[in-house]
């Protein structure tokens, strides 16, 4: 049967597919070969990630995702080899605080599948294995969080999914979808705006209480990953944001603040001292949220702890009406 394969999609070995033809030029990055990205750039890194460790009231952690296509570089097609000489490496020997589990996904990848064969994003497994390396780093920094013992968690099976790869590809591709079940003590999301990507803000509780964070991310961020940190530590805000919101800090008055960035963005810049408000604000006002998200977001009322202010509240709502009573 003939194929209909899309730019971004690259066919790998034994039914894995990988990103390709993306803006931030994965495969280029992974070889070696990406260009944009020099000394310059992971000096920007390096002095922006020290000054948030500086300027924050409490412990920081600067997390990054390890690609896909380095966790199963077994897997990728022939004559496309993982190079040590990747942005990721540039900004590490600048920051070796640098979070970057790879070694820990790769180990236990044997066992469980830890990415997803047809999507960029991780499994469950994944994410649980990233958010202990999270809860190890923070022990060394005083903040402690639950003790995992073998059996307090397991993956279930949830079906197939195409995945945003698998159903770009003609005929359509599923892989196995996997969740996580807490065999002792009990975690939920107790409140999200419904603003997808850059706009979203999640809180997370568990009955384990010993921290509160803020984590700061993508789309990675909410796949699993903040709701089990917050079964480690106890409450956990997830914010759809690439920047720290310093005012959103003040308010929230965390334990840990942490960063988590998929390795494929390190490309791009950042601005710092960046006001999530003021960029969901303008998200809002250029119409790309769907008339049901906007319905969601007012329905479901201000965030619980504090990550908007009233006010900021108030005047995306006006922000929404204003959209709404367009459609």
């Amino acid at each position: 049967m003939s194929q209909n394969i899309p730019p971004k999609c690259l066919v790998g070995k034994d039914g894995w597919l990988f990103l390709d033809n993306d803006t931030n030029k994965i495969i280029q990055q992974i070889t070696g070969a990406y260009d944009g990205f020099n000394a310059a750039s992971a000096d920007h890194w390096g002095r922006t990630i020290r000054r948030r460790a500086e300027r924050l009231p409490v412990p920081y952690i600067f997390s990054v995702v390890p690609n896909k296509e380095c966790v199963y570089s077994q897997c990728l097609p022939d004559g496309i080899v993982v190079s040590d000489d990747r942005p990721l490496s540039m900004i590490a020997a600048r920051l070796p605080e640098t979070l970057y589990p790879l070694d820990a996904l790769i180990r236990r990848s044997c066992d469980w599948p830890v990415f997803r064969k047809t999507d960029t994003h991780w499994n469950a497994q994944g994410a649980f294995i990233f958010a202990e390396e999270i809860a190890k780093r923070a022990e060394t920094l005083g903040i402690a969080s639950r003790q995992v013992h073998p059996g307090d968690v397991d993956w279930e099976p949830r079906g197939k999914r195409f995945g945003d790869l698998g159903g770009e590809i003609e005929p359509k591709r599923s892989s196995d979808l996997y969740g996580i079940v807490y065999r002792t003590g009990a975690v939920q999301q107790v409140f999200y705006n419904r603003l997808k990507n850059r706009g979203g803000i999640a809180v997370f509780r568990s009955d384990h209480s010993s921290a509160r964070a803020i984590l700061f991310g993508d789309s990675f961020g909410i796949i699993h990953l903040a709701e089990i940190l917050a079964w480690l530590f106890g409450e956990v805000t997830y914010v759809s944001s690439p920047s720290i919101d310093y005012d959103m800090i003040e308010r929230v008055k965390p334990d840990l603040v942490i960063s988590e960035y998929a390795e494929r963005f390190l490309v791009s810049r950042h601005k710092e001292d960046a006001s999530f408000y003021l960029a969901a604000k303008a998200k809002v006002q250029s119409g790309v949220f769907s008339q049901e998200d906007l319905e969601n977001f007012i329905q479901h009322g201000p965030d619980p702890v504090g990550a908007l202010s009233g006010e900021q509240y108030l005047d995306l709502c006006s922000d929404v009406d204003a959209q709404l009573s367009r459609t």
